[in-house]
Parts: C-alpha cells; sequence; structure tokens
C-alpha cells in the first residue's frame, strides 16, 4: 500500500536521480582509468587517452554524440514535467 502512494510521488526524483548519477558517471574517468582492464576499455578511458595522443575527429564525433543523446533524453523529462504541472 505505501509503494502505491509513495512511488508515484517520488518517481520523478528518482528518474533525475538516475539521469544524474549517469551523467556523473562520465566524469569520472580517473576512477574509469584505474577500473579498466587491459582488454577492456570504456568510453571515458578511450576519449582521455586518445586526447593525450592525438586529436582526433572522432573524439568531436563521440562529444556530439553524447550531448545529443543527453539532450534526446532530457527532452520528455522536461515534456513530462510540463504535463504534471497543469
Amino acid at each position: 500500500m505505501k509503494l502505491r502512494v509513495t512511488l508515484p510521488a517520488i518517481r520523478l526524483g528518482l528518474f533525475a536521480a538516475a539521469v544524474f548519477s549517469f551523467l556523473i558517471s562520465w566524469d569520472e574517468v580517473v576512477l574509469s582509468i584505474f577500473m579498466a582492464s587491459p582488454t577492456l576499455q570504456t568510453l571515458p578511458v578511450l576519449i582521455w587517452s586518445t586526447l593525450r595522443q592525438d586529436l582526433t575527429p572522432v573524439i568531436a564525433a563521440a562529444s556530439t554524440l553524447l550531448v545529443a543523446f543527453t539532450i534526446v533524453l532530457m527532452l520528455p523529462v522536461s515534456l513530462l514535467k510540463k504535463g504534471t504541472r497543469s
């Protein structure tokens, strides 16, 4: 019974926390470098190592895609938030 009341009340906060956690995880390059193995490289580690060696357009394209992906994710949240205010 408590979940039927509490979960709908905090669902937008939970979603925002998940989005911000995802965004913060991209910022943790040092932790990603520490946790990476020789066979597995995460995207932040790959971007960091490529930026240190040479600057290629691939990094700019990946960054543009990440920003576009974030905007695409946040647009429905913004529209949902506007819909609940009315």
